[in-house]
């Protein structure tokens, strides 16, 4: 790719780390964004990715600081905004504490990209859980990129990480489509392998949700491959594939469901 630049949000957590990681090996120089760029604890499993030392920059930036990217996405063609408040836990308000930082971060990430004069395109990564929590679905229900979340249905269950996917996704297409920038969102199931050795809370919040029982919504099939057994965990290089491209496509926008089928109460 001639070493085209560009930015991957919150690179240093689970997803995005992989992302890092084939970015690298296709050639892209990759612009990163963490919370704090000195702490190894939380980065130096990506200085450790080959291409890392001569094509991987950390930048430090606050999802919800207005203006933080403008300097960091400029230069870039292409802008991956996977950063994102991924908890249920909150001290007082949830949606003071949760959903709204998603939102504003999503906006924020935008607002960046559309001053930028470079980028071109911006793929935003949400979640199954901007698909999966509703009330209505019937046992052979196929969810596809049509279906969303309801957003009064994730206050009633108290599904904050779901209302923080829902809201920040649907606001990010609506942005696109007012201003004129290719957007794309990623509705991806996500279970596999850390690159780095410390835990991330979005694991942790999985894990939680499959205990308490908080994915319970049918066979959620996608639109895209289709089975009635019980399917594996979703493999990690289908989902950074699916991710991947988003920025490759000569012409892209809207949502995207990825290819993985996934089981209700086991995702």
């Amino acid at each position: 790719m001639d070493s085209e630049k560009v930015c991957v949000t919150g690179a240093s957590g689970f997803l995005a780390s992989w992302l890092v990681k084939r970015l690298l090996e296709e050639g892209y120089y990759v612009v990163g964004t963490v919370r704090d760029p000195d702490d190894a604890s939380k980065t130096a499993h990506l200085w450790e990715l080959p291409g890392a030392r001569e094509r991987l920059d950390l930048k430090k930036a606050d999802l919800i600081t207005p203006g933080a990217f403008d300097d960091i996405v400029q230069g870039c063609h292409g802008v991956f905004h996977i950063a994102a408040a991924v908890t249920n836990r909150y001290k007082e308000d949830p949606l003071t504490e949760i959903v709204d930082p998603c939102v504003l971060g999503t906006l924020n990430v935008l607002n960046a990209c559309k001053r930028s004069t470079t980028v071109k395109r911006v793929v935003c990564t949400s979640s199954v859980a901007a698909v999966s929590a509703r009330n209505d679905f019937k046992p052979d229900d196929v969810l596809d990129e049509s279906v969303w979340s309801a957003p009064d249905f994730c206050r009633e269950i108290e599904m904050w990480y779901g209302l923080g996917k829902t809201l920040p996704e649907q606001a990010a297409l609506e942005f696109g489509k007012e201003n004129g920038i290719e957007v794309i969102t990623i509705a991806p199931s996500v279970v596999g392998e850390l690159l780095s050795s410390k835990a991330h809370c979005r694991l942790r919040f999985q894990t939680h949700c499959r205990s308490h029982g908080l994915f319970r919504s049918g066979w959620i099939r996608s639109s895209r491959r289709r089975c009635s057994n019980r399917p594996p965990p979703p493999p990690l290089d289908e989902i950074e594939v699916v991710i991947f491209h988003g920025i490759q496509l000569h012409k892209a926008s809207g949502r995207s469901w990825d290819p993985i089928q996934v089981a209700g109460a086991n995702v």
